[in-house]
């Protein structure tokens, strides 16, 4: 995997402002009622972009002339490069449905939810080519009869509520919001009621709910002065990009006793943040102070001295500008609003171009680093073959109570594999021990720890007859057992791993693992020492998840797969070694074959019953672990 798909589509609204929204912009549309429709009572806030506002406004007038230099050709050819295409962007909103949020944006985790990046476009979106801009891990899974599109690779969730309204996140935040629109209709959201009215009037707008916020927890944490300001209906900032840059916030209260306090309790905010830049001035004259050892100093010392009296500057002029600010007071809401355009005469060219680099770094081209065990003196370094070892003990305690090593994985009715012989000798790993604490999933808010503490118990929690990556089943991903556990010689911190395994084994007609019946030992007439049981795919890019029934596939008329390649954008590979492979033989031994080592005789190695006469290469002298 070489990029975040589920991500694409924000860093294609980014790209948008500084790139491709150079087309005549539209006029403010009407927000859609499908995406208010997204709030729920439980939805703390959301921020919500109208990309035309953002480009059309004078900060980015600079950047409009810059790329009308290229002609329209050229950028709708780029443009017609994706989907969807970027200049048809309309807005971009970002969407907290809960308090409960482990991360951001998708990142491969098969459980947790995250926030929700809600895209607008102007023509709609064709589901074919949605699917196909996505790529091959991309599938389409269902929920309560509603479609979506599932990114394996980072465990994404991408739903088109409307044809031209998509919706990304992880895949439990998306299956819940199909569950929310599905239970939730015709809920009276404080946050649907702002979205409505006030998103088509704003370049962008922030919007708070803080009945959806736990109030116990923040009493703990605010200051009990701020604690009114929780009494809030709603609160919401809106930013409006013209000649001048405004921007307002705003606060509802239920009855007007409540205004009042909350009114005091912004006051009281005042007073506190003059007290926190009354310190920061202070700890800047002391910076100063300590800067000036002389009378008169050189060119060298010139950045230590010039900081503090910046970040003076800058807090002084941001006390005078609090002593001016007023706060309004209409029936039972609360107004206050400031100028920017006097701060940040420049801010839609900084913030746009900071967040487009910071995305682009974080996509594009993973870069990938090498550890070196692969050239250790020992014939196979100790670490993998402590886990070969449990795996083939577990394998011929699974032959010795089934009488034939498991299946390559188990099949429903219609024959599809669900999950993988890595699950079924799970009871055998036993044991090799109990689950290490480490190895437990992070439990989620208000979540009871499972019942978990042998393989024998987290073999009977999975659903037999459900696939790998049902809702049930994917819940027990993060808690692959060690054996399945070996580090890839090209690594990549990009790329989540931690449930992801390189062990796999070889499928298909004559093989050790030909499909839906188990082989036993009398079946291995080549004889088990010249029979793979198991290889380690040293290649980071092809791991699997490690329940998942996704093998090395082998058939007479074609190529051995590969069991280590170098990734294509790893920028060093000329010189970096093809290390060796590491392989588990029938009779438990753990063997190391060079690159060099003969494909055609390798093939007689992976069949059980092919007659072939092999000479296996000539063991490495053992010597102790060496760690670079």
């Amino acid at each position: 995997m070489s990029i975040a798909r589920a991500l694409m589509t924000w860093k294609l609204a980014v790209g948008a402002i500084l790139l491709f929204a150079n087309t005549p912009s539209a006029e403010a549309a009407e927000p859609k009622g499908n995406v208010a429709s997204i709030f729920t009572k439980e939805t703390v806030g959301f921020l919500h972009v109208r990309i035309a506002d953002v480009w059309e406004s004078p900060g980015f007038a600079f950047y409009r002339k810059l790329m009308s230099s290229l002609g329209g050709d050229e950028i709708k050819a780029f443009d017609s490069k994706f989907t969807p295409n970027p200049s048809q962007i309309e807005s971009l909103t970002v969407v907290m449905p809960s308090t409960n949020i482990r991360m951001p944006l998708p990142d491969g985790r098969p459980i947790g939810h995250s926030l929700l990046w809600v895209l607008t476009t102007k023509q709609p979106i064709e589901r074919e080519a949605l699917l196909k801009a996505f790529g091959i891990e991309t599938r389409v899974k269902s929920h309560r009869g509603s479609d979506y599109f599932f990114d394996e690779g980072h465990w994404a969730g991408i739903v088109q509520i409307d044809p031209k309204i998509l919706v990304v996140g992880s895949e439990d935040s998306i299956v819940r919001l199909i569950e929310q629109q599905e239970q939730a209709k015709g809920i009276d959201s404080p946050l649907a009621k702002i979205f409505t009215q006030e998103a088509g009037k704003h370049s962008a707008l922030l919007a708070v709910n803080p009945a959806a916020i736990n109030e116990a927890e923040f009493r703990r944490e605010m200051p009990k002065e701020l604690l009114p300001l929780m009494k809030a209906t709603i609160g919401w900032a809106a930013l409006d990009l013209k000649q001048e840059t405004h921007l307002t916030f705003t606060g509802d209260f239920a009855t007007a006793e409540q205004s009042t306090a909350g009114k005091m309790a912004l006051e009281e905010l005042r007073k506190m943040l003059f007290e926190v830049i009354a310190k920061g001035m202070k700890e800047m004259q002391e910076i100063e102070l300590s800067a000036t050892k002389r009378p008169v100093m050189g060119p060298i010392e010139l950045p230590a001295f010039f900081t503090p009296i910046v970040a003076k500057a800058a807090l002084k002029y941001l006390e005078a500008t609090l002593k001016k600010l007023t706060i309004e007071s209409k029936e039972n809401t609360l107004r206050t609003s400031l100028n920017l355009s006097e701060f940040f005469p420049y801010h839609g060219d900084v913030i746009a171009i900071m967040s487009f680099a910071a995305f682009v770094e974080y996509g594009e081209g993973g870069r990938f680093y090498a550890n070196s065990y692969s050239d250790q003196g020992e014939e196979v370094p100790y670490f993998i073959r402590g886990n070969f070892d449990s795996i083939f003990a577990a394998l011929q305690a699974y032959h010795q109570d089934k009488g034939s090593y498991p299946p390559v994985a188990t099949f429903d009715k219609d024959g599809k594999a669900l999950l993988s012989w890595r699950v079924l000798i799970l009871p055998y790993l036993e044991k090799r021990g109990r689950i290490d604490r480490w190895q437990r999933a992070p439990l989620q808010p208000n979540q009871k720890p499972p019942v978990v503490q042998t393989y024998a118990d987290l073999y009977k929690r999975f659903k037999l007859d459900e696939p790998w990556d049902s809702m049930h089943n994917k819940q027990l991903l993060e808690q692959m057992p060690t054996a399945y556990n070996l580090d890839f010689t090209m690594q990549n911190w990009r790329m989540r791993t931690d449930w992801k395994t390189g062990v796999q084994v070889f499928t298909g007609p004559g093989t050790m693992f030909p499909g839906k019946e188990g082989v036993n030992k009398g079946q291995v007439r080549d004889g088990l020492e010249t029979t793979i049981a198991v290889a380690f795919r040293n290649d980071v890019t092809n791991a699997v998840p490690w329940t998942k029934p996704a093998d090395l596939s082998f058939a007479a008329n074609r190529p051995v797969p590969k069991l280590f390649g170098l990734p294509n954008n790893y920028r060093n590979a000329q010189s970096f070694p093809t290390p060796n492979v590491f392989v588990l033989m029938a009779d438990g031994q753990s063997r190391r074959f060079p690159p060099t080592f003969d494909e055609k005789a390798f093939r007689g190695l992976v069949t059980i019953d092919g007659g072939e006469t092999v000479k296996l290469p000539e063991p490495q002298k053992e010597s102790s672990p060496k760690f670079k």
